[in-house]
């Protein structure tokens, strides 16, 4: 190409070719989960007299023909692999290079990939727990086995897996990590409503394998077949039919007019069943009617309801795009005082702690997109990282500028969790039992409009001075209201409430108990209480990555 001069190198973020046009510095970037041909036709169209090679003047098709293949050359799966041998060592295990570049070109050639994905994944995670270098060299080559593993066989949910873990260690990742947890959420809940038609495993003789389960919770049948009742008000067919009426902005793959009207039937259905057993006055007639007639479960069998099943349910059906923002998510932030008021007190709260274009795109995202997959007794819903929550790009760049902004407590921790919860006005108004969390630190923020809040007293967290005893299981610490409601009474037990406001944070020790305020907000989609937590944990040996 004319004057140019073509090398490469690997970034934390993509592959760059290193292009220069007439003297001038021209470099491509691309990841290996980029459509290269759109990539390439961006860079022509910027650069539109660059020409040479075999390519004649004014050809532009050519040209990208060229960048494609130049892009391709560098991601090839003989060169990851051997780039994963160089950078992903593990101690006690030798990288079985020899049989996994045997596999290329074969059927088990995205196998191969997603082995050496994992296995660079847990070789980035060893080196960060023991404070070695090399780890965002082996995070990176994870991340583009993942990806090419993803790009010749788009089953493979657990190079998708990997692929997002080791970008939630990196940063200036976010736009990659969350392509690959859409992906992961697309192949768990397929969006058309099929069931997952998953590719786990393969047939590689290897000494060491990487093959963590791929959870569902709930299953795929349960989200289809059943829908939350009793005293708990079936909340999720109507939040996700406001989600559909508000209008998608994604690419529907299903009839949305057909699952609002299926969705509008089961929640009238299930309504009429609560009211005719007077389960809504009182929550002891809730449970004994459950104990009665539903073996005890607090959800419904939709068929018994005689209604359809509507197919957005239990899918990935619509996702909106929510990329990273240009410059940071983050607004300005005292950090030195909000470090030193968590070092002192084990809470402290930010306020504003988002960019306006932040929360638009937060907002859009949570409230468009079909991902709340769990419905809770009390009527709030959950939505998880690895169930589609991740596939927001601005959500994983918060966790990732949250990390970056305060080193002192977040420097050493992992992403362990994140989520987003939805409290819809008919569900229980206390919201969240008291619990535990398994985090060292806890970031809560909250992204509904102040004007939502009827009470501004409350809807905020309250947080007790307690911990649970350190032999107790997470089970106990997150659910036994009974052992936790004994800790409380004790007399040195306190607690301080924090009222809700828009865009603030609340970071606290998650080891301490909590819970959500009463919930006095307005009716309606757009004035639902939603609050996001990201779960961050410092790394160990105990919680590290074992093969």
């Amino acid at each position: 190409m004319r004057g140019a001069a073509l090398a490469w190198f690997l970034t934390s973020n993509a592959y760059v070719l290193d292009l220069e046009l007439d003297g001038m510095y021209a470099p491509l970037r691309f990841a290996i989960n980029d459509d290269l041909n759109e990539i390439a036709r961006a860079w022509r169209q910027k650069h539109p007299s660059m020409t040479g090679g075999d390519c004649e003047e004014g050809d532009g098709r050519c040209v990208e023909d060229v960048l494609v293949r130049a892009m391709e050359a560098r991601v090839d799966a003989r060169h990851v692999i051997a780039n994963a041998a160089i950078h992903c060592k593990l101690p006690g295990h030798a990288f079985p290079s020899e049989k996994l570049t045997d596999a290329i070109g074969t059927s088990e050639e995205s196998y191969a990939l997603e082995q050496a994905a994992g296995f660079c994944y847990c070789a980035a995670d060893r080196n960060f727990v023991d404070n070695r270098t090399g780890g965002i060299s082996a995070a990176s080559v994870a991340m583009d086995a993942a990806g090419l593993a993803l790009r010749l066989e788009p089953r493979r949910a657990r190079a998708a897996r990997f692929g997002m873990l080791a970008g939630q260690d990196l940063f200036g990742v976010a736009d990659a990590t969350a392509y690959f947890a859409r992906r992961f959420a697309e192949l768990k809940w397929p969006p058309d409503g099929s069931l997952p038609s998953l590719v786990l495993g393969g047939s590689l003789d290897l000494s060491v394998t990487l093959e963590p389960r791929v959870a569902w919770s709930p299953s795929v049948e349960e989200s289809r077949s059943h829908v939350q009742m009793g005293w708990v008000h079936s909340t999720l067919p109507k939040f996700v039919a406001d989600q559909l009426r508000r209008g998608p902005t994604c690419h529907a793959s299903f009839d949305v007019e057909k699952n609002i009207k299926d969705l509008d039937v089961l929640r009238d259905l299930s309504t009429e069943l609560r009211r005719r057993h007077a389960i809504d006055e009182d929550e002891s007639k809730a449970y004994a009617y459950v104990a009665e007639h539903e073996g005890g479960r607090l959800d419904l069998p939709i068929d018994r309801l005689n209604a359809s099943r509507p197919r957005v349910l239990g899918s990935a059906a619509c996702i909106v795009d929510a990329p990273s923002v240009e410059g940071g998510a983050l607004a300005a932030i005292d950090v030195e005082t909000t470090t030193r008021t968590f070092v002192e007190d084990g809470v402290a709260v930010v306020d504003g702690i988002l960019k306006e274009e932040t929360l638009t795109r937060l907002r859009d995202f949570v409230l468009g997109s079909t991902v709340f997959t769990r419905a809770y007794a009390q009527g709030y819903l959950g939505a998880f990282l690895g169930d589609g929550f991740g596939a927001s790009a601005v959500v994983q760049q918060v966790a990732a500028e949250l990390r970056q902004t305060f080193p002192e407590l977040l420097g050493d921790t992992a992403l362990r969790q994140a989520w987003a919860y939805a409290y819809p006005r008919d569900g229980h108004p206390r919201g969240i039992d008291v619990h535990s969390d398994d985090a060292d630190v806890s970031v809560n923020i909250w992204i509904t409009p102040n004007k939502a809040n009827l009470d501004p007293s409350s809807g905020g967290l309250r947080i007790w001075n307690k911990k649970p005893p350190a032999d107790w299981m997470f089970e106990k610490a997150n659910r036994d209201l009974d052992a936790i409601g004994s800790i409380l009474q004790d007399e040195a037990a306190s607690y301080v409430t924090i009222p809700y406001r828009f865009n603030r944070a609340v970071l606290l020790n998650g080891h301490r108990f909590h819970q959500t305020d009463a919930l006095h907000f307005a009716p309606g989609l757009e004035n639902h209480r939603i609050n996001l937590t990201f779960l961050f944990a410092r790394r160990s040996e105990g919680t590290a990555c074992r093969v």
